[in-house]
């Protein structure tokens, strides 16, 4: 049996978080408010990594109950990186974490012991990510208007060129590269 949810339910899910709290459908979404008010907190914390996915030694989503998760971002990286992390963080947190009614002890995740076996998981929030900083319908709109240009969608929607090359590949639009 396989925990998989589709990219369609998780893009529909991204949706539905926008309309609930009122975050729009345009390239301004304000990530690190949706982390406070879902009961969350960010940490940019210093230090070496700690696995693939992990800073300092904590790890980049640490949930202790719900409405209680912390969002570990690295230093130095670029508001765009941040925005995508802290999203991807809030996908998996509520894809998986409040879904499953994981408690404090077994609330630190590592990819390596993630409840799923092939890091769907993580994947998954990746997707929540890209749905909720770029929907389809926009993506589609600012696409158009930049002509497929990668850097200037991406600066559209202030997130890394890698995740406009990816949104627009599981959307089959072509894209123009510098």
């Amino acid at each position: 049996m396989t925990n998989t949810i589709s990219p369609f339910r998780i893009s529909e899910h991204a949706a539905r978080i926008a309309r609930i709290y009122d975050l729009g459908s345009d390239t301004a979404v304000d990530v690190a408010e949706l982390v406070r008010t879902l009961g969350g907190t960010i940490d940019v914390v210093a230090g070496a990594l700690e696995g693939e996915h992990a800073t300092g030694g904590r790890h980049a989503l640490t949930v202790r109950g719900k409405g209680d998760f912390t969002v570990s971002l690295q230093p130095l990286t670029s508001s765009a990186h941040d925005r995508f992390e802290m999203a991807a963080s809030v996908g998996r947190y509520l894809l998986h974490w409040r879904r499953l009614g994981l408690e404090a002890e077994a609330a630190t995740e590592r990819r390596r012991d993630y409840p799923y076996s092939s890091g769907e998981g993580w994947t998954e929030g990746y997707h929540f990510a890209m749905a909720l900083l770029m929907p389809e319908d926009t993506f589609r709109c600012v696409h158009l208007e930049h002509g497929g240009d990668t850097a200037a969608i991406a600066g559209a929607f202030d997130v890394p060129a890698g995740k406009v090359t990816a949104r627009a590949s599981a959307l089959r639009l072509p894209l123009l590269r510098r």
